[in-house]
């Protein structure tokens, strides 16, 4: 994977803030086989309708949303999963050290089976996209858990449960795009930013900042995961 020209390097990372993932999980605890159990966090989560090739939407705070779709428990969830954004290029250049996600069948016992990964050592390593069928549990919703880790070995164990209720200030499962932004406990105000699409190019799904030009110097100034989830019989 070529690297990208000094001058966009430089550009990105002036974006960056100073609670980048290397600072954001230093003093938390690193998790280790033998050890209690990790305290997961939730991470920040955007939505958006399904997106449409050179769409430009806003994305919703997901836990804002009022009602999550219950049709799910019918007809079933099929979760794509679109890669790290806003490109694996320019986060070989920050302290992310890598990011696991799973895909949780059993909160009751922990049941979960391990779904794609990103592995950020000399070059970026990222997994192909995917598509499967999630589970979407009575009373418990979708769920999916993993692991945020800097390249110092420290880790953050994080949790995303999308509801088909109404609970206030809980994510809530439905048909659309979702962001989940690796910030684990930072605040993001989804509303000042703008989704631009291209399914037609490489599937790009790029966050700018609100009303900006598409441009390097516009990009939101932290890594998130896309990724898309519909009725399973749609």
């Amino acid at each position: 994977m070529n690297d990208l020209p000094e001058r966009e390097r430089r550009a990105f990372l002036k974006l960056l803030p100073a609670s980048a993932v290397g600072a954001a999980l230093a003093g938390r605890t690193t998790g280790a086989i033998g050890a209690a159990p990790e305290i997961a966090t939730d991470l920040p989560l955007a939505w958006s309708e399904l997106p449409t090739d050179g769409a430009r939407t806003r994305p919703l705070d997901a836990s804002r949303i009022e009602r999550g779709d219950a049709a799910f428990h019918r007809l079933g969830a099929r979760l794509r999963l679109h890669g790290l954004f806003p490109s694996a290029h320019l986060w070989a250049y920050t302290g992310l050290g890598g990011f696991d996600l799973e895909v949780i069948y059993d909160p009751e016992r922990d049941l979960r089976q391990f779904a794609w990964c990103c592995e950020n050592r000399h070059a970026a390593n990222v997994s192909a996209g995917l598509s499967l069928r999630v589970p979407v549990l009575p009373g418990r919703g979708l769920n999916l858990a993993g692991a945020i880790r800097d390249r110092d070995g420290r880790r953050e164990a994080f949790h995303l449960n999308l509801s088909t209720g109404t609970e206030p200030g809980q994510a809530k499962l439905r048909r659309g795009l979702y962001l989940a932004a690796l910030a684990p406990g930072r605040r993001i105000d989804w509303r000042a930013y703008r989704l631009d699409t291209d399914l037609a190019g490489n599937g790009m799904h790029q966050l700018y900042r609100r009303d900006a030009e598409p441009l390097l110097d516009n990009l939101a100034p932290f890594p998130y995961l896309a990724f898309t989830i519909d009725h399973d019989r749609a």
